[in-house]
């Protein structure tokens, strides 16, 4: 496939643009104790970083935290090690 002509040209470098920014993670930072989540405008996929605090019970008395890394793409869990520690 040959791109011919000005027009052709400026196709190319316009979808090229395009996809990587669709592809280039955006992150935000939530107000649970520290999570982040890294995850495009196309939402392909979605990296959340933990580190959650999580609620107060019997037998934790201060809570503790939830800490790891999850991937997701299309939605699917393809990535989980997420484990609890006293911090």
């Amino acid at each position: 496939m040959t791109v011919k002509g000005r027009a052709g040209k400026t196709a190319v470098i316009i979808s090229t643009v395009l996809a990587a920014v669709m592809l280039f993670p955006f992150s935000s930072h939530l107000r649970d104790g520290g999570t982040v989540i890294y995850q495009p405008v196309s939402r392909i996929y979605r990296v959340e970083k933990l580190h959650e605090l999580t609620a107060v019970t019997e037998e934790y008395r201060f809570g503790n935290f939830r800490v790891g890394t999850a991937v997701y793409i299309f939605g699917m869990k393809v990535y989980n090690e997420i484990s609890y520690s006293d911090e």
